[in-house]
Formats: C-alpha cells, sequence, structure tokens
C-alpha cells in the first residue's frame, strides 16, 4: 500500500509523546492528527487503523477547542482597555462642604 504524497513527511516527522509544547497549540495538535492519520493508512491490522484513526480525529478536536481558545486570547488583548478611574483630589473647602451635609444620627 502506498501513501499519498501530501502524507508521506507527517508520518517521517511523528512527533515525540514528550513534546508537550505541541499539545498545547492548535498547531501542534493539527500535526499529531496529520501524523496519526498517516499512520492509521499505513496499519496492518483494521484494530491498528481504527486506534490511530480515533487518535487523529481526538486530536483534530483538541486542536478545535485550542483553536477557540487561543483566538478568544488574541481578541482579548486588541480590545480596548477600560479607561483607568480619575483620581480626583478633593480642596480643603469641598471637604468641609460635604462634611455640612452629614447628619450625625
Amino acid at each position: 500500500m502506498s501513501l499519498p504524497e501530501t502524507l508521506v513527511p507527517a508520518l517521517a516527522a511523528t512527533p515525540t509523546t514528550r513534546d508537550k509544547d505541541a499539545r498545547e497549540t492548535s498547531t501542534g495538535c493539527r500535526e499529531r492528527a496529520t501524523a496519526d492519520t498517516a499512520r492509521s493508512l499505513v496499519m496492518d491490522t483494521a484494530n491498528g487503523r481504527l486506534i490511530f484513526e480515533k487518535s487523529a480525529a481526538n486530536w483534530t478536536k483538541r486542536a478545535d477547542m485550542l483553536h477557540r481558545i487561543e483566538t478568544g486570547i488574541e481578541a482579548r488583548l486588541r480590545a480596548p482597555q477600560p479607561v483607568a478611574q480619575l483620581q480626583v483630589e478633593l480642596t480643603t473647602a469641598e471637604i468641609a462642604e460635604d462634611a455640612a451635609f452629614v447628619r450625625f444620627g
């Protein structure tokens, strides 16, 4: 069985299980999904193909979730930031005027 030419590089560049950085980005998860899809095509048994197809589907779901999170973070960073509240200093006369209206119980 021969692989489509587009999947040969994915199979050669299979990420390792210790590659945690790749698991934390949508791009890395998509690369792992592509690699697992390529592996499923060269499996001799139906069970082997099924395992890698399920793995590829799970990596794709994770990539989609991380992509939504990444784009949400980017959107919040681009959003206009609230204007800091103005700090107003009262003069002595203004403080005295305000105190005149205070009623003590």
